[in-house]
């Protein structure tokens, strides 16, 4: 009898820790999940930054080839005023 009631005691016990691995294995999976979200989020935001610079790299050139055309136009005027 008294086995008995050892090995159920034991049994109870066992049934409890493989519970608390099983809860402490979710908790890892929903752990890695967030970790798998945050980096994709992560990933996709670097991406938008990579165009927005390239955007605002071709808006720079823009500006800087509408500067040299007006001042070419700026000669121009001015050299037609000189005559």
């Amino acid at each position: 009898m008294r086995l008995a009631g050892e090995a159920g005691d034991a049994i109870e016990e066992l049934t409890r820790v493989i519970e608390e691995s099983a809860q402490a294995a979710m908790q890892l999976v929903a752990g890695g999940r967030q970790q798998a979200t945050g980096v994709e989020q992560v990933a996709l935001a670097m991406q938008s930054i990579h165009q927005a610079t390239l955007q605002g790299l071709e808006s720079t050139r823009q500006v800087e080839q509408a500067a040299r055309r007006l001042n070419e136009l700026a000669r121009s005027f001015a050299e037609i005023m000189e005559q």
